[in-house]
């Protein structure tokens, strides 16, 4: 494959002698003479792009002829070469966080580059001098003359059969597997874990899931540190999926725990059922955070990679190695993480109660029925619903809160309904135990592992939309759609 090609038409010709052209170390460089207002470079890494514009030239109408001292957009290739750039403007380098977008940055007329504090973590985002943002894109074709406004693009949006194959790994591969391990897990804990003591079992799964999801929180700056300074590669592989297993027995017996006492000091009534469920959901829609109560199949993520398969969020997402990360991590893990899982329980213990509670594969298939058609509905419907949001945005940001929660709650009862019914239809044939509880729980892993999908095991990250908080005020923000 050829070096990419670079157009040197816009550059000095004291920095046309020094560019350097291959896709190893690939340099971008900006004219010695530009012109008195700001220059504005933002990096795109999944386009890898780099855009050199004045502020007034970032959102020039397509079809306008910009100056010379504006054509600073030049596309390259290869790997992150940003430091490079910026030490050609002023001869040092700049630190960059290589596992998030570059934010803006700005440089002086005297080219000395601005370290901003302020690090962006969206994605496809330019911001002026005056503070305004506007999200903006670059055709696939060079053209250093325009910057255009990002409008869809029917050629990149993903094809029916990519939809449908995705929908189908989801729904019939990474989903039964996660079932799969938790329901073994589930039981093993309760066969070998004070087994002739329920209460004492279950607190103790609760205090060891808790402990060790409050610690992975915690530490999750300096455990990421500490493995990345390993030199070989498998060893910090095999690290990684150690800490995956761990957690993901933590996250099995912290809901054990906590589902198990509720039972016992709530009881397994309707009314109790149906109250807890509700407060607890109340909190979740008031803190911003009901989305964290839909997971697998619904969303599926590949494993991410190894310098950032150690972080996740919080609910405040605060700084590491300081005090307030302490603080969040408990918040997040004692009570928005223990709000989703009585959520869970109500709905799921809701329906033993009131679908066939006599008949276990009937309940078990009418959940599955109820899992599946709400997929293919929300599925089908997925375009329809972001044109209503943008139309209810534009009339009254409440309505569009409603209609995203009714999202979530409906993603939500998906989630809920599907592991329900191959949970039951499993505890109702599983047969030869323990020997079927350990064998299914070590397949279920490896499984997982060999496709790159174990982190969907952990039930932990908490997914926070606080820029739409209904007692403080009203921001723009979008409908997230899992399919």
């Amino acid at each position: 494959m050829s070096a990419p090609k670079v157009d040197l038409r816009h550059y000095n010709n004291d920095y046309q002698r020094t560019l350097d052209t291959t896709r190893d170390a690939p340099i971008t460089k900006s004219s010695s003479n530009p012109n008195v207002d700001t220059l504005h470079q933002c990096r795109n890494l999944s386009e890898n792009q780099v855009y050199h514009l004045t502020p007034e030239a970032q959102f020039r109408p397509r079809g306008v002829q910009c100056s010379i001292a504006n054509r600073f957009c030049q596309r390259f290739g290869g790997h992150d070469s940003s430091r490079k750039i910026i030490s050609q403007f002023h001869g040092t380098s700049f630190p960059l966080s290589s596992d998030r977008i570059l934010h803006p940055l700005h440089l002086l007329p005297q080219l000395s580059p601005s370290a901003s504090d302020s690090a962006y973590n969206t994605s496809n985002i330019a911001s002026n001098t005056l503070g305004t943002t506007d999200r903006i894109t670059q055709t696939n074709n060079y053209d250093p003359q325009l910057l255009t406004p990002n409008k869809p693009d029917a050629a990149s949006a993903p094809s029916l059969a990519y939809a449908m194959a995705t929908i189908g790994v989801a729904y019939f591969w990474v989903g039964p597997l996660i079932v799969v391990f938790w329901y073994n897990t589930w039981h093993l804990t309760e066969l070998y874990v004070f087994s002739d003591h329920t209460e004492v079992s279950t607190w103790t799964c609760a205090v060891f899931g808790y402990s060790i999801l409050t610690l992975a929180s915690c530490f999750q700056a300096k455990l990421s540190t500490l493995v990345s300074a390993i030199a070989i590669q498998e060893l910090r592989y095999l690290m990684s999926l150690v800490y995956t297993y761990v957690l993901a027995l933590a996250c099995v017996s912290q809901w054990r725990g906590l589902w198990a006492l509720e039972d016992v000091y709530l009881g397994v009534t309707v009314t109790g059922v149906a109250t807890s469920a509700g407060v607890a959901a109340i909190l979740l829609l008031l803190l911003r955070c009901y989305q964290s109560t839909v997971g697998a199949p619904a969303v599926v993520k590949p494993d991410s990679p190894l310098d950032s398969y150690f972080t996740f969020s919080t609910y405040f997402g605060m700084k590491s190695n300081s005090l307030s990360l302490v603080w969040d991590s408990l918040f997040t893990v004692l009570l928005t993480a223990s709000f989703v899982i009585t959520v869970w329980r109500g709905v799921w213990e809701s329906m033993d109660l009131h679908f066939f509670p006599k008949n276990a594969t009937k309940t078990g298939l009418l959940s599955l029925v109820i899992s599946y058609g709400l997929m293919i509905v929300l599925s089908l419907c997925q375009d329809k619903v972001s044109q209503l949001s943008a139309y209810l945005d534009k009339v009254h940001w409440l309505l569009k809160l409603i209609l995203e929660d009714f999202v979530y709650i409906v993603q939500s009862i998906i989630c809920i309904t599907y592991l329900r019914g191959f949970w039951v239809l499993l505890n109702e044939y599983d047969l030869y135990r323990p020997w079927s509880l350990w064998v299914c729980h070590v397949t279920s892993y490896l499984l997982l592992t060999a496709s790159k999908t174990a982190q969907n095991l952990v039930v932990f990250t908490i997914i926070v939309c606080l820029d739409r908080i209904v007692f403080l005020i009203a921001t723009k923000t979008r409908l997230r759609v899992y399919y």
